[in-house]
């Protein structure tokens, strides 16, 4: 007879289920917190945590990254400096609308690409706007109406052009 969780890799019945490292740091990438994981497999949260820092490095590394995007606006030619990255400009747009800094977060999808997203309150109301982002290729992508509106020129003006444009 085969006993199926132990074909797949988890531990006889009693003791603790393990997960490889490659698949915890799958669930992290993914955007999953440590403890949702260790809820959601019955992995222990100690195990968990030993493989997730590399993968919440990367992640912020991919935010750190999206936010130095150079881009410029319609009525820009060149970018000038730090102050025309896509962090900044996002910054400023979230203040604008009276939303504060927002905070930011990474997670990569399971077809390969990574989002960016920004969550913050304006008002009463909790927003979350979210870009594809391609690291290898510097380029932001809007991904729903909230993006797209932090993304126009004037976040209050109804059309959704022009858009922020990566520096190529």
């Amino acid at each position: 007879d085969l006993d199926l969780d132990h074909a797949i890799g988890f531990s006889e019945p009693g003791a603790d289920r393990r997960l490889s490292p490659r698949e915890i740091q799958g669930h992290i990438r993914s955007g999953l917190a440590a403890e949702t994981v260790s809820s959601m497999t019955g992995v222990p949260l100690d195990y968990i945590r030993k493989f997730e820092g590399p993968v919440l490095a990367e992640r912020e590394f991919i935010v750190t990254s999206a936010l130095a995007v150079p881009v410029h606006t319609a009525n820009e030619t060149s970018p000038v400096d730090g102050e025309n990255s896509f962090g900044a400009i996002i910054g400023k747009r979230l203040v604008g609308i009276g939303a504060g800094e927002g905070t930011w977060s990474s997670w990569k999808e399971q077809q390969g690409d990574w989002l960016v997203a920004v969550r913050y309150q304006q008002g009463d109301t909790e927003h979350e706007a979210r870009w594809r982002f391609d690291p290898r290729k510097n380029a932001l992508a809007p991904v729903g109406e909230e993006a797209e509106r932090l993304s126009q020129q004037d976040p209050a003006a109804a059309p959704p052009l022009p858009r922020l444009r990566a520096v190529t």
